[in-house]
Order: C-alpha cells, then structure tokens, then sequence
C-alpha cells in the first residue's frame, strides 16, 4: 500500500512524497538479506577498475553460458515466451568484411 503526503518544510513544501507500507516480514526478506551477505564484493579507485574483458579468466564456453543465463531472465522479465526455433531457422545476416571495408578505430 502506498500514501502520499505533503510535507512542510520550512518555507519549502515537498509533493508529493510516496512512503511505503511495508507488510510484516514473512522470513523471506531475512533470508535474502542473510543470502546477500556472502555476496562477492570489491571496491576500486576510480580509474582502477579491472577491465570488463573476460577472456582472460573465462572460457569462451563459460561466457556463452553466462550470455544464456542473461538472455533467460530478460525473457522473462519482459513477459513474453522464449521463441523456440532451429539454428537454421535462427533470424540473423552474415556480414563479410571486404577489403574496403575495414573497422573503425575505438
């Protein structure tokens, strides 16, 4: 359930302000949060950061892996069916690179 409030402040008013009616814990929220404890973090300085290239603590066939996973949950997130066809099936184009066309530099 969500309420709106307005609130004074000093010679400012704030609208409108949305606060949150949390139900009581069903035991589910604490086990998550237990579950997030044991997450793998690292801070770096800025500038410091690894660089998001996996090649070199990855298999190509982990990435691949990896990518399924993502592709799986935006499915799903987006409500629709994962589409079911044969690779032959599979939308696409195959680009060839010719010898005038070459990439961009980064």
């Amino acid at each position: 359930m969500l309420a709106a409030k307005v609130l004074g402040l000093g010679s400012r008013q704030v609208w409108p302000r949305i606060i949150a009616m949390m139900p009581p814990s069903d035991g589910k929220a604490d086990a998550r949060r237990e579950a997030r404890r044991h997450w793998p973090l690292a801070a770096f300085r800025l500038g410091e950061e690894p660089s998001d290239d996996l090649s070199d603590r990855s298999t190509p066939e982990g990435r691949i892996a990896m990518m399924w996973t993502l592709a799986v949950d935006a499915w799903t997130v987006s409500g629709r069916a994962l589409p079911l066809y044969t690779r032959d099936q599979m939308p696409g184009r195959l680009i060839r690179r010719t010898p005038s066309h070459t990439a961009p530099e980064r």
